[in-house]
């Protein structure tokens, strides 16, 4: 297959971490999505301890 579509492979020369990390965040990056986002937030899904209380 890759045959087919050449040069369709490219290598990153770091961690997956870091690549996804960068892919999020860095608009510069050549698979990012950053630029779909205004602004990054994240959202905590742990239960509150004290919400019963």
């Amino acid at each position: 297959m890759s045959e087919e579509i050449p040069n369709s492979w490219e290598r990153y020369d770091g961690s997956t971490a870091e690549f996804t990390h960068r892919m999020l965040t860095d608009r510069q990056h050549p698979f990012s999505i950053a630029h779909h986002f205004d602004v990054h937030w994240f959202e905590s899904y742990e239960q509150d301890e004290n919400a019963d209380e």
